[in-house]
C-alpha cells in the first residue's frame, strides 16, 4: 500500500473549498462523523479485546488517524468532523502513565487477535 502524497488531497480540497456550498459541506461532515462513530462502536464492541481500555484506545487511534487524513484536505473540515463526533484528539482515553504501562499488552492483543 502506497502512502498518499500531498497531491492526492488537491481535488478533495477544491471540492470542499470551491465547489460545495455550506449545506453540502455540513452533509459531508455529518455523514463522515456518523460513519466513524459507527466504526468506533464496532471496535468497542469487539469481544476479542481483553479490556475496555484497549478497545477505547484502539477506537481513539482510529479516530485520530481519520481526523488527520481529513486534516490533509482542510483543517476546518477535520475540526468539524472531530466536533461532530465529540472527539477530543488531544485527550487520550487513559492517563499517559497507564498508556505506557499497557502498550506492550495492547500491541500483543492487536497483533495476535485477542487477549493473551
Amino acid at each position: 500500500m502506497q502512502c498518499p502524497s500531498l497531491g492526492d488531497f488537491e481535488q478533495p480540497r477544491e471540492l470542499w473549498k470551491q465547489v460545495w456550498d455550506d449545506n453540502e459541506r455540513e452533509a459531508l461532515v455529518q455523514n463522515v462523523a456518523a460513519s466513524l462513530s459507527a466504526a468506533n462502536a464496532t471496535i468497542k464492541g469487539n469481544q476479542r479485546m481483553s479490556h475496555s481500555i484497549h478497545e477505547n484506545l484502539i477506537a481513539h487511534i482510529c479516530s485520530l488517524y481519520s481526523v488527520l487524513v481529513f486534516n490533509a484536505v482542510d483543517k476546518q473540515l477535520a475540526e468539524r468532523i472531530a466536533q461532530a463526533m465529540n472527539f477530543n484528539f488531544l485527550s487520550p482515553p487513559m492517563p499517559i502513565e497507564a498508556l505506557k504501562l499497557n502498550l506492550k499488552k495492547i500491541k500483543k492483543d492487536v497483533l495476535l487477535g485477542g487477549p493473551s
